[in-house]
């Protein structure tokens, strides 16, 4: 992390795939998942993690890991890299404290982002007289779990880059239009297409593509290039971005008529 910016003490994470075993169950593997989630509590158990680590610092990390935990740090941390293994995690968490001083973590939300994914939204309160960096500083983690036990951690500066805004979504409300129907997709490679129509699929259709990227954690804005109306193209749609649980909802700015648009989307799947 930059001096601005003092690196996170703790952990986060993003799915990664373990070994199943074959259940001769009739279900799907999403409804397995979503079961598990209702038997074990990750958000609880997240909160657990977060204690533990107040009162305890890095050793915490042990009793909540699997042994082949992977931390994955983010951008414009202390330091950049993947770290294999619950003993060499440990350490570098450790290593972090040595630096910049003992720190706890003041949980701003905690949400189930998917049946095995929690994010911890937090401020961790560093107190590094000797370094110099002490204060408040805002991290979001992602935690994957698997068995009730972290599998993989990973970083980020804000919400929005930890949920991720690459993939399909379905439109599930558009305030204050009504009955709609959408479909939004945004590429890892920058690029993004969206779709919205009346409930039939076809009549008022609105469609544009271009390229999109994110401000500040808090607006996303899409540069259209080809669009089914002529006043789109060229130009850049500036929307607010938002969380309902794990739904996305995007706010236009206010029409010339005072008129603001509320889009609340779902991953394509959940």
């Amino acid at each position: 992390m930059s001096v601005g910016n003092p690196p996170a003490s703790g952990f986060s994470g993003l799915c990664r795939p373990r070994g199943s075993r074959s259940l001769f169950l009739p279900i799907s593997v999403t409804a397995a998942g979503l079961f598990y989630a209702r038997v074990v509590d990750l958000v609880g158990r997240t909160r657990d993690l977060l204690d533990a680590w107040n009162e305890n610092g890095p050793e915490a990390i042990g009793q909540f890991a699997h042994d082949d935990v992977v931390l994955v740090e983010g951008e414009d941390l202390l330091e950049r890299d993947t770290i294999f293994g619950r003993a060499a995690v440990v350490d570098r968490l450790r290593d972090r404290l040595a630096l910049v001083g003992s720190s706890t973590a003041a949980l701003r939300s905690v949400d189930q982002l998917a049946a095995d994914r929690v994010l911890a939204d937090m401020d961790l309160r560093f107190e590094g007289r000797v370094s110099g960096v002490e204060g408040d500083f805002r991290m979001v983690h992602l935690y994957t779990w698997a068995d009730g036990l972290l599998s993989r951690i990973e970083e980020f500066r804000d919400p929005t880059s930890a949920r991720g805004l690459v993939g399909a979504w379905d439109l599930v409300d558009w305030q204050p239009r009504g009955d709609s129907v959408g479909r939004l997709i945004y590429s890892g490679d920058g690029l993004m297409t969206a779709f919205l129509a009346g409930p039939d699929g076809f009549s008022d259709a609105l469609a544009y593509s271009g390229t999109w990227e994110l401000r500040g954690g808090e607006q996303v804005v899409h540069h259209v290039s080809l669009a089914t109306r002529e006043s789109f193209v060229g130009k850049d749609l500036v929307r607010a971005v938002s969380w309902e649980g794990a739904d996305l909802v995007l706010t236009t700015p206010p029409t010339r008529d005072g008129v603001v648009n509320v889009l609340r989307w779902r991953r394509e799947g959940d």
